[in-house]
């Protein structure tokens, strides 16, 4: 079997300071230092949240970094996220989830009621405006691993 080196971490050591992220509607301006920083924190995020190796996180979301701090944050716990479109209505999402039996749903505040209604009570939720940002900032950097299998689902 193959194995592939952790993503976000060989990136934060080889150009710690080189802009993994310019999110030009916000002028947030993120290192690959800081998005490793973010991914690892968001990675114990998740953990207390219960994800563990092989569950889903979907996430019903517009564009944003959170979304690819979530990804990498998935992929060092071993958890596989599942990106939900956010343009396609409740019936639909509704089917999604629940054919992919995810553990949890990230949402962000535009698609929050969309969300609610997709999972009606039925899987917990994770608010990406006020929940999340206070629970990333609070969280240690979770060690994840340091290679990932290349077979594996992310």
């Amino acid at each position: 079997m193959k194995f592939l080196p952790d993503i976000t971490t060989r990136r934060a050591v080889l150009k710690p300071d080189a802009i993994a992220f310019d999110a030009v509607l916000t002028g947030q301006k993120m290192s690959y230092l800081e998005l490793e920083d973010r991914a690892r924190r968001a990675a114990n995020v998740l953990a207390d949240k219960g994800i563990t190796t092989g569950e889903r996180v979907a996430i019903l979301c517009r564009n944003r970094v959170e979304f690819f701090e979530i990804l990498f944050a998935c992929a060092k716990l071993g958890a596989i996220m599942v990106p939900l479109n956010w343009r396609m209505p409740v019936s639909e999402l509704a089917g999604l989830i629940d054919d992919c039996e995810p553990s949890l749903v990230i949402a962000g505040a535009e698609d929050m009621a969309t969300a609610l209604n997709a999972v009606a009570g039925k899987i917990p939720l994770l608010d990406l405006e006020d929940d999340y940002p206070r629970l990333r900032q609070h969280a240690l950097p979770h060690p994840g691993r340091g290679e990932w299998p290349s077979d594996e689902t992310w």
